[in-house]
Formats: structure tokens, C-alpha cells, sequence
């Protein structure tokens, strides 16, 4: 799992996993992704948005987003 990302993982990867670091499970969540994925751990500290977008910056041919969160408010 990455954080912003081995640089040449990212560059090889083309779906992305968000994962809402307030996800029950998390750590299991990511060790059952199909081979391919790269994950994405958030923090609460930072906002959602800014952190995708870091993560994102500089790729090219990204063919998949997911996002999993915990679908409560706040």
C-alpha cells in the first residue's frame, strides 16, 4: 500500500484504490485487492480531495477510480 506512491508502482498501476482510513478492517480490505490495484490509504487529517489529487498528479491512462469508505457522516 502506498501513501502518495513508489513512483514507479504508480506509473505502472492504472485503476486506484482510495481507501478511508475510518473503514472497519482497512488492513484486510487492502491485503484481499486483486493484484493490480493500487491502494491508497487516506488520513482524516488531510481532506479527501487534496489527497486524491496528490496521488493522482502527473498520471496518465488511469483507467479505474475506486473509492471505499466508511458511508457514515463526517
Amino acid at each position: 500500500m502506498t501513501g502518495y506512491g513508489d513512483d514507479m508502482r504508480r506509473d505502472s498501476c492504472r485503476e486506484v484504490v482510495f481507501l478511508d482510513a475510518g473503514v472497519a478492517d482497512v488492513d484486510v480490505l487492502t491485503a484481499l485487492l486483486r493484484p493490480g490495484l493500487e491502494a491508497v490509504k487516506m488520513t482524516a487529517a488531510v481532506p479527501a480531495l487534496q489527497q486524491m489529487a496528490a496521488a493522482l498528479g502527473g498520471r496518465e491512462k488511469v483507467s479505474a477510480l475506486h473509492i471505499i469508505a466508511h458511508g457514515a457522516p463526517g
